[in-house]
C-alpha cells in the first residue's frame, strides 16, 4: 500500500493551488478591494447612472431580470462553497486527530514493549550520575556507555530483526537465517545516546574536550 504523504505536504500543495484565487482576495488594485472603498463606490455609481438613464424601461428589465438571475446563482454557489469548505475543515481536522491518535498509540505500545530496556537505562543512569563530582557533561557519554555495558552487557528485550521487503520473497528456512545474522544482543549507540541525553539533559559526544 502506498503511504499517505504527511498532512503538512498536503496543506502545503492545497495551498499551491490556491495562490491565484488568494491574489484576487488581496490585489489592493483588484476589483473586490476597489468596491471596499467609498470613493471608488461612488465614482463607479455615477458612472452606471448614466449609463442606465440611456436605456429604455424595457432594457432596464432585462437587465434587471438578467441581473437577479446571476445574483440567484451566485447564492446557490455561496452555499455550495460554504458545505465545501465545511467538509475540508473537517476532513482535516479528522484527519489530523486520527494521526495524532495513531502516533500517541504507537508510542505507548512501544513504550511498554521496552519498559525493561529503558528501566535499566535510567537505574544505570541513576547510578553512575551518583559516581560524578558534578552534572553531566556532553563528554561523559563514553563512561556512562561503559558504566551500562558494565553493569548490564545485555539489554533485557533484544526485538526481533525487520527484514527488507527483497528478503521476505526468500523461503522460510533463508528469512530465518538472514534474521539470525541481523539479530544482535548488545545495546545500540542510538538508543543509549537517547536515554543519556534524555537523563542528563544534554547532548552526548564522543570528542574529546
Amino acid at each position: 500500500m502506498k503511504k499517505a504523504k504527511p498532512l503538512n505536504d498536503q496543506l502545503k500543495e492545497l495551498l499551491n493551488t490556491r495562490k491565484e484565487p488568494i491574489k484576487i482576495l488581496t490585489d489592493e488594485d483588484g476589483p473586490l478591494q476597489l468596491l471596499q472603498q467609498d470613493e471608488y463606490v461612488e465614482k463607479r455609481m455615477l458612472e452606471l447612472e448614466v449609463l442606465l438613464l440611456k436605456k429604455s424601461k424595457p432594457e432596464l428589465a432585462k437587465q434587471l431580470a438578467s441581473l437577479l438571475l446571476v445574483q440567484e446563482l451566485d447564492s446557490q454557489m455561496e452555499k455550495f462553497y460554504a458545505k465545501e469548505l465545511k467538509f475540508f475543515r473537517d476532513y482535516f481536522s479528522d484527519s489530523q486527530i486520527s494521526r495524532v491518535q495513531k502516533n500517541n498509540n504507537k508510542q505507548k505500545g512501544k513504550e511498554k514493549t521496552y519498559k525493561s530496556n529503558n528501566d535499566c537505562l535510567k537505574h544505570c543512569y541513576v547510578a553512575f550520575a551518583k559516581t560524578l563530582e558534578t552534572a553531566a557533561c556532553p563528554n561523559d557519554y563514553p563512561a556512562y556507555k561503559r558504566f551500562l555495558l558494565k553493569l548490564h552487557p545485555f539489554p533485557p528485550f533484544i526485538p526481533k530483526p525487520r527484514l527488507t521487503k527483497q528478503e521476505k520473497q526468500k523461503s522460510k528456512k533463508i528469512q530465518n537465517e538472514d534474521r539470525d545474522l541481523k539479530t544482535r544482543s548488545t545495546w545500540s549507540d542510538p538508543t543509549v545516546r537517547a536515554a543519556f541525553k534524555k537523563f542528563s539533559g544534554v547532548i552526548p559526544t564522543t570528542l574529546k574536550k
